[in-house]
């Protein structure tokens, strides 16, 4: 007599192994559920995390090209190392930013220096950064002046001590009052606070609202003591002619600096855009995205062969019962079929564990990231749940194989005799 299959009792009765030997099958499927669950979040965290600075990049807008000084003769990496470590490079001046501008499809650009003071004002004092632009700064990296007015190029040119102040230094210094027209003084100089900035929080992990913006020559004479630049940002027309522009602005400086070769290891300078940046993310967090998804594979493997394990104990115990199925007629295929199912039954409950759980942490860290100050939003799509389903029936079949095929070849007279 043929046996057929039915599905909703194979079903039934996979799920009475799982409630029979409950804490076996949860160590067993707790690989797939970790595995899972860090799957889930890692997709989230790595989208999120590129959409995020690919925002807060694009909140300087799509259309600069970023210059910044860099050791000759020597890679990125090595390049930065020695920078940190304190080699300075001295050929990138003001003459540069200026000279950018007549640049077909330049627009603008602007030379900045950076560094971090001690900013005191009658009633406070507090430790912030200290940042000397020149005037085209706000419109190029569309920021805005809540209060007062930006600095000039005329008072940027007389050195004038004016100061615009990032609203958390305003409310630290001087707190619901007007700072309009009051003084602070940084390194002993008194500056005039003519304007306080709109709040824009943390963009690339830089907090602009603990900024103090100054005029750039006026930081460099007074409080510097140096005339060179370590960056500046140049804006173009037409974004369209982005990659041409680039390489014009990399001829430029070559002539600039009367540098002789066209090698980018001999440039004391490194010219990148908006563009380049955006790609160099995508590849980043790519290759985070499959580190991570390695790892998590590993904990799919383990749980894969703690399934496994249960599915050939569940053969090894109902040898009997499978030597009978074969004596009223079941064949090899519905014997395979059967403990198949059984295989992918407990590996797809133990990945929707591990996806409800992959949720529940994506929720909690999107939470956290909040409270920080940060928009990371780890809101799994619907490719990822299909990943997730995928992922875990893969694995429930090909670790369901083996038992499955064990039971499907014995034979109906040796496991009707089995003790």
């Amino acid at each position: 007599m043929k046996q057929s299959i039915n599905f909703s009792d194979i079903f039934l009765m996979a799920i009475d192994a799982l409630r029979k030997n409950r804490m076996r099958s949860l160590l067993a499927t707790l690989g797939i559920i970790i595995g899972i669950s860090t799957l889930i979040l890692v997709l989230g965290i790595a989208r999120a995390a590129q959409g995020l600075i690919s925002d807060q990049l694009a909140s300087f807008g799509a259309d600069t090209i970023f210059v910044q000084v860099k050791v000759p003769n020597a890679d990125g990496g090595s390049s930065g190392a020695a920078l940190v470590s304190g080699v300075q490079i001295k050929t990138l001046k003001i003459a540069d930013v200026l000279g950018v501008r007549k640049i077909p499809n330049i627009r603008d650009s602007y030379g900045a220096v950076i560094g971090q003071e001690k900013i005191v004002s009658l009633q406070n004092e507090k430790k912030g950064i200290v940042y000397g632009t020149t005037p085209s700064y706000v419109t190029i990296d569309k920021s805005k002046v809540e209060q007062g007015r930006y600095f000039t190029d005329s008072e940027n040119e007389s050195l004038a001590k004016v100061a615009v102040l990032g609203s958390n230094v305003k409310k630290e210094l001087f707190g619901e009052r007007d700072a309009i027209d009051k003084n602070i003084r940084i390194r002993g100089v008194n500056f005039r606070v003519i304007g306080v900035m709109e709040k824009r929080g943390a963009v690339l992990f830089q907090n602009y609202d603990d900024y103090v913006y100054l005029p750039l020559k006026t930081e460099q004479k007074l409080l510097l003591g140096y005339d060179y630049l370590p960056f500046f940002v140049a804006q173009v027309d037409d974004p369209g002619r982005m990659a041409e522009t680039t390489d014009d602005v990399t001829r430029f400086l070559r002539v600039q600096h009367r540098l002789q070769s066209s090698d980018p290891l001999k440039d004391d300078f490194e010219v990148t855009n908006s563009e380049e940046s955006q790609k160099n993310i995508g590849i980043v967090f790519g290759a985070i995205s499959l580190l991570f998804s390695g790892i998590a594979a590993l904990s799919l493997i383990v749980g894969g062969v703690g399934i496994m394990n249960i599915m050939y104990v569940s053969v090894t115990e109902r040898i009997r019962e499978i030597g009978l199925r074969k004596a009223i007629g079941a064949k090899k295929r519905a014997i395979l079929l059967q403990f198949l199912l059984e295989s992918l039954t407990i590996t797809l409950l133990g990945g929707l564990i591990g996806i409800a759980m992959g949720l529940l942490l994506s929720a909690a860290i999107s939470a956290g990231a909040k409270l920080a100050g940060f928009n990371l939003q780890l809101l799994p799509s619907l490719p990822d749940f299909a990943i997730g389903v995928l992922v875990t029936a893969l694995f429930g079949i090909i670790f369901g194989l083996g038992p499955a095929k064990k039971a499907a070849d014995l034979k109906p007279i040796e496991a009707l005799r089995a003790e």
